[in-house]
């Protein structure tokens, strides 16, 4: 399995395609005993997860791809590419991979809301990271930055996390992580994907979500017509 949309076969050849340039970091290949699970996103979209046999217990959580995609879409417009996915493969992290979020086989065996979490997280990234990339590592928090704070979003949706908790628990994070890694678009070379281009950047954007488009929905006039709104 590879990223890109499969269409077609030769022998032993394998032919996957994308309509859409892709970063080289983002591209995946997976090889070994896989089965399919074919879904159906929002508007049609394909999506397609890949998984072992020791997998299977683990379906439930799988089929939430469409229900990710669908929210994500509700609040950030179409989803950008042809066909999305997930590949489960032999490792402890996950990955933005796109069209096929390459995820670590121990992101399930953390439970339902950390394997909801980390995959909305993946897959926002489909938006920020993958159809918009960074031309430079300095500007990785603009990934995920963007990644983590919808994955909060998601979180305070579908699982109770209070406005209150995250800023509060961002501002504390924040001011932690600068003294430790360095101001998130200038981090330390050594320390690279540390925390800091993930917390900070995420605080960053609560601040002007605060300020922009709270303040335009606490207003006692209607705000102008600006699509879906991600509160």
């Amino acid at each position: 399995m590879a990223s890109g949309t499969p269409v077609g076969q030769s022998g032993n050849t394998f032919t996957y395609r994308s309509t859409a340039p892709v970063a080289s970091y983002a591209t995946t290949l997976a090889v070994g005993r896989y089965r399919k699970l074919a879904a159906t996103g929002p508007r049609g979209i394909p999506v397609t997860t890949w998984y072992r046999a020791k997998d299977a217990q683990y379906l439930p959580m799988f089929k939430r791809s469409p229900a990710f995609l669908t929210w994500l879409e509700e609040r950030f417009g179409p989803y950008p590419f042809d066909s999305a996915g997930l590949v489960m493969v032999e490792s402890n992290s996950a990955m933005e991979t796109q069209q096929m979020v390459t995820l670590g086989e121990v992101q399930p065996a953390r439970g339902d809301q950390m394997f909801d979490l980390t995959t909305l997280h993946e897959y926002a990234h489909h938006w920020f990271g993958d159809a918009v990339t960074l031309t430079d590592w300095r500007d990785m928090w603009l990934n995920e930055g963007w990644a983590l704070y919808v994955q909060k979003l998601y979180e305070k949706d579908r699982y109770g996390l209070s406005d209150a908790e995250l800023v509060k628990s961002s501002r504390q994070r924040d001011g932690e992580l600068r003294k430790e890694y360095g101001p998130p678009s200038k981090p330390d070379r050594a320390e690279f994907g540390a925390t800091n281009v993930y917390t900070c950047g995420a605080a960053m954007l609560r601040q002007l979500h605060q300020a922009l488009i709270d303040a335009w929905l606490d207003s006692p006039t209607t705000p102008p017509e600006t699509g879906p709104l991600p509160r």
